[in-house]
């Protein structure tokens, strides 16, 4: 294998040690088709720039521009590449560029050029509003990134990223989920998350009397799953249960309306 399919398998870029360690030599290491990024780093032309731009500064992708990486729920794709930075170090927030000097919460290998999970979710915590930064922290739960016994043994640095750990659940099955519980919350509705009702989980079990489900009718739905879905609300109806279905514009871009909607239905009850 050359040094190019190697760095191609490792997503295009490497610390010079790790090639080393790899048994290329110093010859194959001077090859002027590779990118050299400081004195440290080599890579392919088609490196990921994320990546490029840690290396370039001595730093490591974080906050959302990692969360994207990582393939965690984001309400908006980042507007700016995201990178951690020594204290000490020379590099300067510049157009698209945003750099972060927290101490680091969680360790990484010397090499790495992605944060640990626990730094990328606490950068996230000061980034973004609490609505979009608790849809990540949400999502590193549900893929399993980082166990809860584990999120609630860190010792997060301020208040936000304190808060988002008491709230952060896997229970939320999406990103619609997760906004929507962070509505019910704000305006103190009770309620529960999958709750199995008549042999299958529901989204939402409000105040005990509502069933509210938020991915009903969301464009990927085919004719079978919809004619599923309206079956299984009209059994839930004759249980008592009435339905509140909303898509990703009902509770994304509404959610005032669908607190008017689930209020009117519960004083209804």
């Amino acid at each position: 294998m050359d040094i190019a399919e190697w760095l191609a398998r490792r997503g295009g870029i490497a610390h010079r040690r790790e090639l080393a360690l790899a048994g290329f030599t110093a010859a194959e290491l001077r090859d002027p088709a590779l990118q050299r990024i400081g004195r440290s780093w080599l890579a392919l032309e088609s490196a990921p720039p994320d990546l490029v731009e840690a290396a370039t500064v001595g730093g490591r992708v974080t906050c959302v521009t990692a969360a994207r990486r990582l393939g965690l729920a984001l309400l908006r794709d980042p507007a700016e590449r995201h990178v951690w930075v020594p204290g000490n170090a020379r590099a300067g927030r510049r157009a698209g560029r945003r750099l972060h000097r927290s101490s680091p919460l969680s360790p990484v290998g010397p090499t790495a050029l992605v944060a640990a999970v626990a730094d990328v979710l606490s950068h996230v915590a000061e980034c973004l509003p609490e609505m979009e930064a608790q849809i990540v922290w949400d999502s590193a739960l549900r893929k399993g990134l980082l166990p809860p016994a584990v999120l609630h043994r860190i010792p997060w640095p301020g208040p936000r990223q304190r808060r988002l750990a008491k709230l952060a659940t896997a229970d939320s099955d999406s990103l619609l989920e997760t906004v929507a519980a962070f509505h019910l919350r704000r305006e103190r509705i009770p309620f529960r998350q999958q709750v199995v009702l008549l042999g299958r989980p529901v989204d939402f079990l409000v105040d005990e009397r509502l069933v509210l489900q938020v991915d009903g009718y969301e464009f990927h739905r085919d004719a079978r799953q919809r004619r599923s879905d309206i079956e299984f609300d009209a059994r839930l109806l004759a249980a008592g249960r009435p339905v509140i279905r909303r898509d990703y514009a009902g509770v994304v871009h509404d959610p005032a309306a669908l607190i008017r909607d689930l209020r009117a239905a519960l004083l209804a009850r």
